[in-house]
């Protein structure tokens, strides 16, 4: 930039994805490095008024020069040709910018790539599951299929949709367990919605149950005794839901839970200098990304968006296209590893606790024997350092309170298909702010 427009009055267009916006204010400098020009007593379109305000090339679409002697408005520029001419550089489109595209009905949902992945059979009752169009009477057939699913080679998969042999064997197998993962689908899960799926996992075997088609039939053939089995560990993310519709709708009492989500509250508290709780829990997607370290193509992201109704009355849908029993299975298949995750770091310092007093005496020199055995009283000295330890080296924002006295934890977002977003933390004391 010229610097013969230093102290002249500009008038500036940026735009921000669909936000337009004009100002006009006096040249104070600009700094080549950064590409930032900096104008003061500045005014913008919709009357708000800056004492300063800097701006970046790469958000500047126009800029020119005002005449105040005639009142009329000049495009110059440094650099270009022709007889209108740009006072900011043309820029080019950004490169994190380069590859934008529009989202499509399986990025909404949340279905992997299917270019990664290995491919797993999953037996199913019907007679297609594949993205054909939507059988208005749809009745489960007796006659089974090998549907193919792009996930992880190791895990089985069976789709039960009526109340026969293999559903008998699949009660059967998940009494054998001590623990299971656990999550359910449905249009708006509450007593006021309506439960479409309920998925378990045992590690080995994944069971996809057709609730709309199985009926409280399901329950009363098993799913309500693995429910309210104590000796049973039900792994939920969030079962907050699941507890409203199980007790109300079907009558069953969800016993011995762990949810993944409390446990992430948990972490998170742990780490904080005063304990801390968050305003904002984690999803199951954030969870996975940070404490499985997975990656995005084995994730599914809920997305939520204007036609939100019609994307839960997806679940309502028979046969259910492929695409969504990615979906289905992506929601439970890693819930017992992530428990084992969480579960380790809850653990870290008893099981540091346990390992000092395993090693006070025994790597004791002979002649402190004596001495220990007269401090069985004490606490050791080395459980002073849980004080100052990090163990799994946690960090968190820094944030102010809300009303409630939560902490503000907003992260903002880990979806591979989001390019741009504006979180609440940055919105928070705009009642008209929309993100």
């Amino acid at each position: 930039m010229d610097e013969k427009y230093i102290g002249c009055k500009l008038k500036i267009v940026t735009v921000d994805g669909e936000d337009r916006k004009e100002f006009e204010g006096i040249c104070h400098s600009f700094d080549s490095q950064f590409k930032r020009l900096t104008l003061t007593n500045v005014v913008s379109d919709s009357g708000l008024k800056f004492r300063n305000l800097s701006l970046f090339s790469q958000d500047i679409v126009d800029a020119s020069v005002i005449d105040v002697a005639n009142a009329r408005t000049q495009p110059v520029t440094v650099e270009g040709t022709g007889a209108s001419k740009r006072l900011m550089k043309q820029h080019s489109r950004p490169k994190h910018l380069q590859y934008l595209k529009d989202l499509t009905e399986d990025d909404v949902i949340g279905v992997a790539n299917n270019s990664t992945g290995v491919v797993a059979q999953v037996k199913t009752g019907s007679n297609d599951i594949s993205d054909s169009p939507q059988e208005e009477n749809y009745t489960p057939s007796n006659q089974h299929s090998q549907t193919e699913l792009h996930f992880r080679a190791s895990e089985n998969i069976v789709l039960l949709e009526e109340i026969n042999k293999e559903y008998l064997d699949s009660i059967k197998h998940l009494k054998e367990q001590s623990m299971i993962g656990v999550a359910a689908e449905g249009v708006w899960l509450s007593r006021k919605g309506k439960l479409c799926w309920v998925q378990i996992s045992t590690g080995d075997k994944i069971y996809l149950y057709d609730i709309l088609s199985l009926g409280e039939e399901a329950f009363r053939q098993g799913l309500q005794a693995v429910f309210q089995n104590s000796k049973i560990m039900k792994v939920v993310h969030d079962c907050r839901p699941l507890s409203d519709i199980m007790h109300h709708i079907y009558h069953v009492e969800l016993v011995n839970v762990f949810d993944t989500q409390v446990a992430a509250v948990m972490v998170y508290k742990k780490y904080q200098p005063k304990g801390n709780l968050p305003r904002y829990v984690d999803g199951l997607s954030t969870c996975l990304s940070r404490y499985l370290l997975l990656p995005p193509d084995v994730i599914s992201f809920d997305r939520v968006r204007k036609y939100m109704d019609k994307d839960q009355l997806a679940w309502v849908d028979r046969p259910l296209p492929l695409k969504m029993i990615d979906v289905l299975v992506k929601h439970v298949m890693y819930l017992l590893e992530l428990q084992a995750s969480l579960m380790k770091i809850m653990m870290e310092e008893f099981v540091f606790g346990v390992d000092v007093y395993l090693e006070e005496m025994r790597d004791a020199p002979e002649d402190d024997i004596m001495r220990a055995l007269g401090a069985l009283h004490l606490l050791p000295t080395k459980f002073k350092t849980l004080n100052s330890k990090n163990l799994s080296n946690e960090n968190h924002r820094k944030s102010d309170y809300d009303e409630n006295g939560f902490y503000e934890n907003s992260t903002g977002v880990v979806d591979p298909k989001i390019v741009y977003s504006k979180d609440l933390w940055h919105l928070k004391k705009r009642n008209d702010a929309k993100c």
